[in-house]
């Protein structure tokens, strides 16, 4: 099936393509390589610092309990996680992030953000401060796992 040339802009710009992309007459195979070509680089580009355990246990998250930090971290998913992980955290390339913190504690999630996962999710660390990823785990931490619906027919 063809591809949404709207959705593959979005998907590239997150990932740092502000080359325009031709979709022209392409497949969404052919979308899916060409991200996959583009991620696979940009995540052994980006390899340059790393967040450990240890940083983490002897300074926990700068952003904890900040005033803002929510705010600045919902700002900050807009710009760099959205296209992977939707707009409110419901997943769609990346994993939904929605209660995520029923699976994932603050410092797998700090260390996720900053360190990314190769081959699969790029770092962070080299776009953001450490108090800037922070608040993005700040802000994930308030979006809700979603309801099921009651069906009370």
């Amino acid at each position: 099936s063809k591809v949404d040339k709207e959705e593959i802009a979005k998907h590239m710009k997150v990932l740092g393509n502000t080359n325009p992309v031709e979709v022209d007459n392409k497949t969404e195979m052919d979308a899916l390589v060409a991200y996959m070509q583009k991620l696979g680089t940009s995540v052994e580009q980006l390899q340059l610092v790393v967040v450990t355990e240890e940083d983490f246990d002897n300074h926990g998250n700068p952003a904890k309990g900040r005033e803002g930090a929510v705010k600045l971290g919902k700002k900050l998913f807009k710009a760099n996680c959205f296209g992977c992980h939707g707009e409110e955290g419901e997943g769609d390339l990346g994993m939904m992030l929605q209660g995520y913190n029923a699976y994932m504690d603050e410092k797998t999630a700090f260390l996720t953000i900053a360190n990314g996962i190769p081959g699969a999710m790029p770092q962070f660390i080299n776009v953001m401060t450490l108090s800037q990823v922070g608040s993005v785990v700040e802000f994930v931490a308030t979006l809700e796992e979603p309801r099921e619906e009651d069906d009370h027919e």
